[in-house]
């Protein structure tokens, strides 16, 4: 697609000059403030920020007065300006904003299926991540039942091994001599 109008940027919008749209349907540039106010600052339904946008001060310094007045409009408002104008150089340039729009949302869902490829593969090796995290604890309890069993088996031989002590040979003589009275406890 041939570039009629140049498109630019601004706050996150597709635009294009008021003053380039207004060359390109072919009107006389002497009238451009005229029109310009008419058309898009007194237009009941044109919204600005929406619709159009100033940009004389972002506009190169410029011998034209019309340039230096000029606003940036939204593809869409720009082709609704152009379809009133009701001429053959209106209708061209409302067929390159249609194909404009048209591109862009091409573009736009090439980048949400972009978006959702890029998702899905987040997912599936999530996915994977986590089976593999799966397997890795089913393995380790498994060990860790392996090992269990383990030292069970081993617990009995031991005990037999190192057997305890009987209560005989526990049992401690204790001193119950009365230090007050001297009586042992056999004495009482």
């Amino acid at each position: 697609m041939n570039e009629l109008i140049k498109i630019s940027e601004t706050n996150e919008t597709k635009t294009v000059s008021a003053f380039e749209l207004y060359k390109t349907l072919q009107y006389n540039v002497k009238n451009f403030d005229r029109w310009k106010q008419k058309n898009i600052v007194e237009n009941e339904h044109a919204t600005y920020g929406v619709d159009w946008f100033n940009i004389s001060e972002n506009t190169e310094p410029d011998n034209d007065k019309n340039k230096a007045n000029d606003v940036s409009l939204s593809i869409d408002f720009a082709k609704r300006l152009a379809i009133l104008a009701r001429t053959e150089a209106g209708e061209i340039a409302r067929k390159y904003f249609v194909a404009v729009e048209k591109e862009a949302t091409q573009n736009c869902k090439t980048e949400l299926l972009c978006k959702m490829r890029e998702i899905d593969t987040k997912i599936s090796y999530q996915k994977a991540i986590k089976r593999n995290a799966a397997e890795q604890l089913k393995n380790l309890n498994e060990l860790l039942i392996d090992t269990k069993a383990e030292i069970y088996k081993q617990l009995p031989k031991q005990t037999e091994q190192t057997a305890l002590p009987t209560n005989k040979q526990t049992e401690l003589e204790f001193d119950c001599t009365d230090t007050d009275t001297g009586e042992s406890e056999t004495d009482l």
